[in-house]
């Protein structure tokens, strides 16, 4: 991830986290390059400039201090709550301003998408057609801790969405057999993201998930074809 090097940039950069979805992901990175030893709080940190930040966000912050937030990322999260439920004004046109500039949001894909469980098919084409959702997985590559971050989640709000869906297409052993599977799969998704919040990095997770992906459409394939 590249940080902006100057106060103004940085003062801006970190309030769109703020305000924005990709604040854990940033947490996680800056805390695996910078954080060492225990944390001050916001409070501690900030003291009296608190009620200013909350005011008039960051860029009321001297260089100094703007940097000591992010060697201390956690303490961004207690921030982005006391925004959230404190911030006046100029946070509510940050939020507006990234919302505007937010590009369009991508299609769903894999078992998010909304053809993914639905329509008339046989017992093995269905399995084969959710063998197919999840290899779309390898459709992108992220680099970037963020963008993993937020495939990995798209990955598993698919696999809710596979725990939920009626699969009238299967018999109900099969039915009860793939809610099973997919609370499974969730959970080692998750696990992914975890590692990759703790500071794992990026290529080292999507190489996990490419195998825990394979194993998946393994099983899937196994299934439709056994019968």
């Amino acid at each position: 991830m590249n940080f902006p090097h100057s106060p103004d940039q940085l003062a801006g950069w970190l309030e769109q986290h703020l305000v924005g979805l990709e604040l854990a992901a940033l947490v996680a990175e800056l805390a695996a390059r910078r954080e060492s030893g225990p944390a001050p709080s916001l409070r501690a940190l900030l003291g009296p400039y608190l009620p200013e930040v909350l005011g008039g966000g960051l860029g009321v912050l001297p260089a100094q201090l703007l940097r000591e937030l992010c060697c201390h990322p956690r303490a961004l999260l207690e921030l982005q709550k006391l925004v959230l439920s404190e911030g006046g004004v100029y946070w509510g046109r940050v939020s507006a301003t990234l919302q505007e500039e937010a590009p369009a949001p991508r299609a769903p894909w894999g078992w998010s998408s909304t053809d993914a469980m639905t329509g008339e098919a046989s017992r093995a084409a269905y399995l084969h057609r959710l063998a197919n959702g999840a290899q779309e997985w390898f459709d992108r590559r992220p680099a970037q801790a963020p963008q993993v971050g937020q495939r990995l989640g798209e990955f598993r709000q698919g696999c809710s969405r596979l725990i939920f869906a009626t699969h009238d297409a299967l018999p109900l052993r099969e039915q009860e057999w793939l809610r099973a599977r997919g609370r499974l799969w969730g959970q080692q998704v998750d696990q992914h993201l975890v590692a990759l919040e703790k500071g794992l990095a990026p290529g080292r997770v999507c190489h996990e998930m490419d195998d825990t992906v394979r194993r998946i459409v393994e099983a899937l394939r196994a299934r439709a074809e056994g019968g």
